[in-house]
Formats: C-alpha cells, sequence, structure tokens
C-alpha cells in the first residue's frame, strides 16, 4: 500500500494552495507523457473539427501560340486559391502532421489540354472532406462553374456556403441538391462574412425544417444577414432557359427562397431567417 511521507503532503498541500488563490497552470504539459492511443485518439478528433475553407478562382489570361497561324487558346486558363490558412494540425508536430495526413489532402488543382498545349497546377488547398464546409467565393468565374460542380461532386462534398445572388449558384445548386452525400447548404448574401475566418454556424436549429419537403440532412438554411438592405421582392437570379433560378418574396418579416425548375415548375426550398430591425 502506497503512503504519503511528510515532505509529499506538503507538496501536495502547497501546490493545492496556489491554485485555489487563483494561479492556474496556463498550459498543458503533460501532453507527450500520454500513452500514444490517447495521443493519435486527440489528433484524429483535432482533424475533424469542421472549418470554413474559402475557395476562389483567378483567371491569368487566354494563352494562344504565337506560332500558330489559326491560335488556340486555353480560354479556361485559371487556378483555385483560398484564403484559408494551412490546418494548424499540420505544424503541430510530426505526430500530428502524420496523422492529419490521413484525413487532409491537397486538393482543387488544375490540369487543362488542348491540343498539344498544356496548363498544370498542382493542388495547394488543404481540406478534409468528411467535416470541412468549402465557401465559394461570389467572384468565382461562371464559366468555371461546371468544373467546379463536377469537383464537388466527385469529391463528395457534404457542406457547402453560396452566395444566393451570385449567377453561377443556379448552376451549382440542382446537380448538388440531388446529391445523396451533401448535408448541407448555407446561404449567404456576402461571401466577405467567411474570408478567411468567417463563422457559419449561428444557425437555427435544423430540426425544426423537418417535414418541410426536405430531409433534415438536406436543409437549406440562411446563417448570417449582412446589415445590407435586401434587394427589391421581384429580385430574380437566372442563368439561361434550361438551368432554372432564384427568387425570393417576402411575406411580412419572414423571406421564402425558391428555385424555380425548367417548364416554370416552382420549387419551394426554404422560410429563411426574418429580415433584421
Amino acid at each position: 500500500m502506497a503512503t504519503f511521507e511528510s515532505s509529499d503532503q506538503e507538496q501536495v498541500y502547497s501546490q493545492g494552495q496556489s491554485l485555489s488563490s487563483g494561479q492556474m497552470p496556463t498550459a498543458f504539459t503533460c501532453f507527450p507523457d500520454l500513452p500514444i492511443e490517447l495521443r493519435l485518439r486527440i489528433w484524429t478528433w483535432a482533424c475533424f473539427h469542421p472549418r470554413d475553407v474559402h475557395v476562389g478562382v483567378k483567371t491569368v489570361r487566354t494563352i494562344t501560340p504565337w506560332t500558330n497561324p489559326s491560335p488556340i487558346g486555353l480560354v479556361d486558363y485559371r487556378y483555385y486559391f483560398s484564403r484559408t490558412s494551412c490546418p494548424l494540425i499540420l505544424r503541430t508536430t510530426r505526430e500530428s502532421r502524420s496523422e492529419a495526413l490521413k484525413r487532409y489532402q491537397l486538393d482543387f488543382g488544375i490540369h487543362t489540354s488542348i491540343e498539344r498545349l498544356t496548363c498544370s497546377i498542382p493542388p495547394r488547398i488543404y481540406v478534409n472532406w468528411e467535416a470541412d464546409r468549402i465557401c465559394i467565393d461570389d467572384d468565382f468565374a461562371l464559366y468555371g462553374a461546371e468544373a467546379l460542380r463536377d469537383l464537388l461532386l466527385d469529391r463528395k462534398v457534404r457542406s457547402l456556403a453560396l452566395t444566393v445572388r451570385d449567377k453561377k449558384t443556379p448552376l451549382l445548386l440542382p446537380p448538388l441538391l440531388r446529391a445523396e452525400h451533401l448535408q448541407d447548404i448555407f446561404l449567404v448574401w456576402d461571401t466577405r462574412r467567411f474570408c478567411p475566418d468567417g463563422d457559419y454556424r449561428s444557425v437555427r436549429n435544423r430540426e425544426s425544417y423537418r417535414g418541410n419537403g426536405w430531409e433534415a440532412i438536406r436543409t437549406l438554411l440562411i446563417s448570417k444577414w449582412p446589415s445590407m438592405e435586401l434587394p427589391s421582392s421581384d429580385f430574380f437570379w437566372h442563368q439561361g432557359d434550361t438551368s432554372g433560378g432564384l427568387q425570393y418574396t417576402e411575406e411580412g418579416s419572414n423571406v421564402t427562397l425558391m428555385l424555380n425548375w425548367p417548364n416554370d415548375r416552382k420549387l419551394p426550398l426554404r422560410q429563411l431567417m426574418p429580415r433584421p430591425e
């Protein structure tokens, strides 16, 4: 049976007295002494802390070989960028980085080929597709919407943030809403709120949307309202005759968002949050 010597008792008493006097420790220094199984479990848990990953696109310019009598051009010469910093767990220790690389992957690379001309840009954005929310910049080029849509479907994106005033949003929404892997879509008015450290967690309880035409895991939400005024009630988002569009109507202090499918068939998506005072 273990017993305390008098010196041990004095040490415990002095430590307890110092803690009770308000001098709390500022760092957990015993983490390296934990069993490796517990440390790896903590690193894995940290990998699934959801992040808002900003994704934008920059267009360089059209590439045309000047030696070709009839120039061929890479009109889609563009590359993805992000204002979201690299996950800190990748920079903490070798152990944390090794575990994090099992969850995070570099993505959003570009590889385009036209005849003999090839443009290849390696992926540079770390994403955990099982946890992170992809926040699409509203400056995203419209002609790149199809490639982005295909990438999101291929990666089985679970959470997405888009802007309602963006012309490419109607191009992205219909196929994504039909995807079984998509859990939620956040519609916002201004992407600057998540460039880079916005917070999209102040949303209404998704359970309140049950029975409104969408499953609970397929809800479409608006998380924050900016201080700007809403557009007029007849404001209409639309792109072409076959891709549908977005429209909202006001009823008192509430706003309803509609997705206009072809043949004038309107599908109500969700009753949104009241306009702020």
